[in-house]
């Protein structure tokens, strides 16, 4: 992480009129390096890192490298995040740290909304909702977090995105009926991203409507097995 920081301080003047590297095509900037590390953002002190080497590059090469890659900008933005708190789980008891991983999740969703990187703050946002609710026992400050990542225009994914990961906590906590507020949101998503997600979301507004409409629970469950099929999930 530290060298694509340093990268980024020689790279301009070793393009610019007169450098060595001036013929380079104009694409080709440093910033793109940050998709080559993304899978080495395991920790809470490696994602620091992380956003520490975005907010050193300028904001129109870091929006140009995410606006390029289309729904791999949202699935490596959710790899980075999630890996947090799935990593702080596998330590003993003793020596989880889950107000740092929270905290280092609400900067990163801090550095997307100023950056404009609407990937980094919909992955942000979702997984600071499992610590809050599921770690940190605080459903409430995870409503809040989910109502407020909302309330604005979002794209499509965002809401997909957003919605499943607080609706899925919600029925962990046997709240279904408010779980299935926030499930029917993710579902009316249309898209072929994310299709684990997207199934898991009818598999949990089914059960969350069986005892009402059991014909709903029905079309919702295939609907999600569908998806199984059509996309060749692997059943585990």
């Amino acid at each position: 992480m530290s060298d694509i920081r340093r990268a980024s301080e020689l790279f301009p003047p070793l393009t610019a009129a007169g450098g060595p590297l001036r013929r380079l095509p104009p694409d080709l900037r440093p910033a793109s390096l940050l998709w080559h590390v993304v899978m080495g953002v395991d920790s809470s002190p490696n994602l620091e890192l992380w956003l520490n080497a975005l907010e050193s590059f300028p904001p129109q090469d870091v929006r140009g490298v995410f606006d390029g890659r289309g729904d791999a900008a949202y699935s490596a933005c959710q790899l980075a995040t999630s890996q947090l708190w799935m990593n702080e789980f596998v330590k003993p008891p003793e020596q989880r740290d889950w107000p740092v991983v929270e905290r280092v999740l609400e900067r990163a969703y801090q550095v997307g909304e100023s950056l404009g990187l609407e990937p980094l703050t919909t992955a942000a946002a979702a997984n600071r909702i499992v610590v809050l609710a599921d770690y940190l026992k605080s459903m409430p400050a995870a409503l809040d977090l989910a109502q407020r990542s909302l309330a604005s225009e979002r794209t499509s994914l965002s809401v997909l995105v957003i919605a499943e990961s607080m609706g899925k906590q919600l029925y962990f906590q046997s709240r279904k009926d408010e779980a299935a507020v926030w499930l029917r949101r993710a579902v009316a998503v249309e898209t072929t991203a994310f299709p684990h997600m997207l199934m898991q979301a009818y598999i949990y507004l089914s059960d969350c409507v069986c005892d009402v409409d059991p014909s709903e629970a029905l079309r919702l469950a295939e609907a999600g097995t569908a998806i199984v099929r059509d996309t060749r999930i692997p059943v585990v």
